[in-house]
């Protein structure tokens, strides 16, 4: 790229100042000209620290400064008004998950842009041993991929009045399963993208609105055949945070977090461990780095990126399908 591109900011909260501007400001070829909160204050502090102007957020989205792409780190029920006017606008855009609240609206977004315009925090697609495991998968290394098995979360302690956990205005937007277990949704659908997903089972604790714990069993059909799916994540429990990968010759589990390792194992106790120094994340800075590399990438290069938004309907398609079952059962 001759110039770099300007990125505005929409959101100033902490996944912006601890992993986007850390990692944006050390990517070269774009240069982030404005970040804008619905707290001024928050927004003025946040540009001071970085040396970014701030600016009000106008009555209509199509005010904003002018960007060639924006980073919209904003609650999922307030960004319909953004991406109409940064698609009017031609701009690309990089949302943070969950991306949307139903199919609906998830489709709806994406016929606003093309594939390589439009990207989602699924930053965990880049890291190390997710990158491995879908080669594994591809390649049918251990054999057809029978069953999986993931465990993800920890007990956790309720925000204060006003926080994150707490607001009930779109309890599925923000409960555990759209917060939480998109990602390792998106972990299973991008290593083994499905053709169905078929909804056997889904408990849910449900508290002040919000769903807490989530454990469901579902089957996953794609073109190397059907893969039972037992799924569970919490806010309630403490979990291994794990996946066991169950294929026809080997089970091999994967650490989620980042740089998480890759074990063959029998029984319970690993019997080898996989080779994961494949080019990847082994750390959240590093994913989040990975994600606006290629993002940035595609948009120059007119290629869909790692993180394009078109591919991941089936977490949110999935997250609806959950809540759903569990309202009939």
């Amino acid at each position: 790229m001759n110039k770099p591109l300007s990125l505005g900011i929409v959101g100033a909260g902490l996944i912006v100042n601890n992993a986007h501007l850390p990692a944006l400001r050390n990517l070269p070829g774009v240069r982030v000209v404005w970040i804008a909160d619905r707290q001024p204050e928050q927004a003025a502090r946040l540009g001071a620290a970085w040396k970014i102007p701030a600016v009000s957020l106008p009555a209509s989205p199509e005010l904003l400064p002018p960007c060639d792409i924006a980073l919209l780190a904003t609650p999922v029920h307030a960004r319909a008004a953004y991406l109409a006017a940064f698609a009017g606008q031609h701009t690309a855009v990089l949302c943070e998950k969950p991306f949307a609240q139903s199919v609906a609206e998830h489709q709806h977004y994406c016929a606003q842009f093309s594939a390589e315009r439009l990207g989602v925090g699924f930053q965990r697609r880049l890291q190390v041993q997710n990158r491995l495991m879908r080669e594994l998968v591809a390649a049918q290394t251990f054999g057809p991929l029978q069953r999986i098995r993931v465990q993800e979360g920890g007990r956790t302690t309720k925000a204060g009045p006003g926080g994150y956990f707490l607001d009930t205005q779109n309890g599925r937007s923000f409960g555990v399963l759209a917060d939480l277990g998109s990602h390792t949704l998106d972990m299973i659908f991008s290593t083994l993208p499905p053709l169905a997903v078929h909804i056997r089972h889904c408990d849910m604790v449900i508290d002040e609105g919000i769903d807490r714990h989530v454990r469901a069993q579902f089957t996953l059909s794609a073109e190397q055949g059907d893969v039972d799916v037992d799924y569970c994540v919490t806010w309630l429990d403490s979990m291994e945070n794990a996946a066991w990968w169950e294929f026809r010759h080997a089970t091999v589990k994967m650490g989620l977090a980042p740089g998480g390792a890759l074990q063959i194992m029998r029984g319970t106790s690993p019997l080898a461990h996989l080779d994961t120094r494949t080019m990847g994340a082994r750390t959240t800075a590093q994913a989040f780095f990975l994600q606006w590399q290629s993002f940035l990438a595609g948009v120059g290069t007119g290629t869909p990126s790692e993180v394009s938004a078109h591919s991941a309907v089936w977490v949110t398609r999935t997250v609806e399908a959950l809540h759903d079952e569990a309202g009939r059962t």
